[in-house]
Parts: structure tokens; C-alpha cells; sequence
């Protein structure tokens, strides 16, 4: 007897992280200088994906303003002269994840998704900023969240005692057939997408975070009490 044998559909989940550098201390100050902090920032996960970043937010009439390079974050440049206060960047930089989903693990493999921030720390001695030199590093792991997303508030300390204080956030924001047009880089998207990618069912957002039978139930309630409220179960 022949089998059947069914491909999964695949779909495109568009992730968007905003990461906010606020203020900058180095309590135990090398000496007077410039500074600056480059932070990278990958998806920890074989599955066909890429990253985009582009600058949200910077401070105006900078010499030396945020810019960013691939997935890499040049903060803007600041000067230190003082280690009794802090030093504001406001810096906001957003990075855009596309990423290959399988239709029906789309839950499973967005919850199981980490992915890394690596923050260097920059230094050169006044009026030398094009010897700008890393002096030391930390990581920082997230987990997403399909239904929470990520929002947190972080104070990354280093080994040189210098504390970065980040704001950072993570939420899924697209789910839609794959893009045809995709980097030459990723061009396995192309390869492993069925010439019926049109055809593809995509799930909403609503029916993936909140269950298949979202519209249906909400429907229900609506068409006799022309109202809905939100149900949490009890333990």
C-alpha cells in the first residue's frame, strides 16, 4: 500500500528586538578618555534565518552618532572626565529576525529561540578616538517568550567594575509566506520552499498565541453577549 507523505508548510516569523544603551559608569576610571560601546548580536539556532539592524534612536548634533555595521551596534562616542556620575548614551538600535518556521512547531521553536548579546567596551585617550581599543567584554543570553515576548531592565557589570545600563525588548510582530527575495547569503530559504509557498495556509498571530480556536470562541461570546472578556483558569 503506497503512503502518503506530506511536506510541512513553512512560514517566515518576523522578530523585532530594540535594545536602548541609557548610562554608562566606570567607577574606577583608567583616566580621562573616549569611549565607546559595540554590541553584536546573533540567534543562537541552525534554522535559516537573517538579521537586520538599523538605528532607532541616537542623540542629535553628535560628532560621532550611533551607526551600525551588519548586526553590529557602534554606539554613539562619549567622553568621560569624571567617575562620580554616569554618563547618558540613549542609544536605540532595532534588530529584525526573519526566521524559517515549520507550520506547526511554530510555538515550540519560538520558546525554545536564545539568542546573544555581546557588549565591548571601547577606549582611547583624549583626542586619540581613531585608536579606539576594546578593553573588555560580557555576554548576555535571551530566552523569548511567545505569549510574554522579552522586556527587561539590566545593569551589565564588566570586569573593570564599569556597569552599562540596558532597557531591552522582544516581541513577534509578522508571520506570513516566505519571502522570495532573500539575501544571497540565505539563499537555503529558497531551497528548502515549495514552488506552492503561495498556497500555504500562514496562521495568525492570534490563532498562535492564543489557541486555534481564538476567532471561533470569541465569535460565540460575541453573537450572545455582544461582548468578550479574557479567561484564566484556576489551579
Amino acid at each position: 500500500m503506497n503512503q502518503k507523505t506530506t511536506s510541512m508548510e513553512k512560514v517566515q516569523a518576523t522578530l523585532e528586538y530594540s535594545l536602548h544603551l541609557e548610562q554608562f559608569q566606570n567607577p574606577i576610571s583608567l583616566r580621562s578618555g573616549c569611549w565607546q560601546i559595540k554590541t553584536s548580536f546573533e540567534v543562537q539556532t541552525i534554522i535559516p534565518h537573517t538579521i537586520e539592524a538599523r538605528i532607532f534612536h541616537t542623540k542629535d548634533d553628535l560628532a560621532y552618532p550611533a551607526t551600525v555595521d551588519g548586526s553590529v551596534l557602534s554606539s554613539s562616542e562619549f567622553k568621560i572626565f569624571t567617575t562620580k556620575h554616569a554618563v547618558t548614551i540613549d542609544d536605540v538600535v532595532i534588530y529584525r529576525v526573519n526566521i524559517l518556521l515549520d507550520e506547526s512547531k511554530i510555538e515550540e521553536t519560538l520558546n525554545s529561540l536564545e539568542s546573544k548579546m555581546k557588549f565591548d567596551i571601547y577606549y582611547a585617550e583624549l583626542n586619540e578616538r581613531k585608536n579606539l581599543t576594546p578593553i573588555c567584554s560580557e555576554d548576555m543570553t535571551l530566552h523569548f517568550n511567545l505569549h510574554r515576548g522579552i522586556h527587561g531592565h539590566m545593569n551589565i557589570v564588566f570586569k573593570t567594575l564599569s556597569k552599562l545600563s540596558v532597557n531591552v525588548h522582544g516581541l513577534l510582530v509578522v508571520l506570513q509566506p516566505p519571502l522570495k527575495n532573500f539575501p544571497e547569503k540565505s539563499s537555503v530559504f529558497t531551497r528548502l520552499l515549495p514552488n506552492r509557498w503561495t498556497k500555504a495556509k500562514i496562521p495568525t498571530l492570534e490563532s498562535v498565541i492564543f489557541g486555534k480556536d481564538f476567532k471561533t470562541k470569541l465569535a460565540a461570546d460575541v453573537s450572545k453577549k455582544h461582548e468578550f472578556v479574557f479567561e484564566t483558569s484556576r489551579g
